[in-house]
């Protein structure tokens, strides 16, 4: 043990945090959206310069003199940031241990550790960040990567993108989604999927969803409609698309055949010409889950809510009828049984029922 940390200089600069006495800079916030009036908080110059060079700058700089209050602490102005994020920032400064449960918060403090250029702290959070991550919050977490260049955090939400596609496709993030995030899951190896299908299926209603405020929305993703594999989907499909031109569609078709006959086509240019499936299914089970997901992905219920409640939607499925050789309560007795639980705990058998128990009109 050092000389300054037998004497407990860490902890003393940690508890003067809550101690007014000495602060030097007051960080000043404009009123919330709430009407309250401004919020102040105080820290320590020598604790800030220490933590991060631009606050060294900024307090060697004009702004030292010329924006004092009247105990002549300088005045710091944060238009840009919510007082809790930058309460939990000056926490992590002073050496606190930092908690963080809401994926959301954790987006919100990068930004100011990078604004600030306090990169160890950074990597802390990106710790706290990984951990966090699932499929509910993949797409946001992936795009605060790519922002912050958090390549650990990166790296985990492409396998989230990998193993749980079908979910993301299915998550409210996926309508909101950066349009070279979609590219990026698109043009993934391995996917989460029974079929491309459902990637043309999703593809189709995120450029709906997005087209009215967004018009080159469809030129923004054509690289994500260029890695499709369209070679592994049935003629029916293809032909009927939202996704290709009339042209593209009827080259694709007249490849296909021309494979049947062994005759030489070409391809519309730059589209996948990839025939392998990108399926990672390992069990039965992991199929009827995705054929019940990939049923739900093109109802009118798609987008409107996640997979947690989605028997309470399939209840009342418009698209679908029930099965003339399955008793009219096997839906009901399912969703009595396991209520909201997510339907991957669901057991293979009930599964099955669940899928069996409605065909599409």
């Amino acid at each position: 043990m050092s000389k300054v940390d037998a004497f407990g200089i860490d902890k003393k600069i940690r508890e003067r945090l809550n101690n007014d006495q000495y602060f030097d800079v007051m960080f000043r916030f404009p009123p919330d959206q709430d009407g309250d009036d401004c919020k102040t908080i105080g820290a320590h110059k020598f604790v800030l310069v220490t933590a991060s060079d631009v606050f060294e700058k900024m307090f060697h700089g004009s702004l030292s003199e010329t924006n004092k209050n009247a105990e002549g602490q300088i005045v710091v102005e944060i238009p840009d940031i919510k007082f809790p994020v930058f309460k939990l920032f000056l926490s992590a400064v002073y050496g606190h241990q930092i908690i963080i449960t809401d994926h959301q918060l954790a987006i919100e403090l990068c930004y100011v550790l990078d604004k600030y250029n306090c990169g160890e702290i950074s990597s802390i959070v990106e710790t706290i960040m990984v951990n966090l991550a699932c499929s509910d919050n993949a797409i946001k977490l992936y795009e605060c990567a790519k922002m912050f260049n958090l390549q650990n955090l990166k790296t985990e939400c492409y396998l989230l993108f990998s193993n749980f596609t079908t979910e993301i496709l299915l998550g409210e993030d996926f309508f909101s989604a950066d349009p070279e995030t979609v590219i990026e899951i698109f043009k993934t190896d391995e996917l989460g999927i029974e079929s491309e299908k459902q990637l043309v299926d999703a593809l189709q209603c995120y450029i709906k969803n997005k087209i009215s405020v967004d018009p080159e929305i469809e030129n923004k993703v054509r690289e994500a409609v260029l890695a499709i594999r369209f070679l592994t989907l049935e003629k029916f499909d293809i032909a009927h698309t939202l996704l290709l031109s009339d042209a593209e569609k009827k080259l694709f078709l007249v490849y296909l055949e021309s494979k049947e006959e062994n005759k030489d086509t070409n391809l519309p240019n730059k589209f996948s010409v990839n025939r392998e499936n990108r399926c990672k299914l390992k069990s039965s089970k992991d199929h009827y889950y995705l054929k019940i997901i990939s049923n739900f992905l093109t109802s009118n219920y798609y987008g409107a809510c996640t997979h947690y409640s989605l028997l309470s939607s399939l209840n009342s499925y418009n698209s679908c009828k029930c099965s003339p050789n399955m008793k009219s309560d096997a839906l009901k007795n399912i969703y009595n049984k396991y209520r909201h639980s997510i339907i991957k705990d669901y057991a293979e058998c009930d599964l099955e029922t669940l899928f069996k128990t409605f065909e599409k009109k």
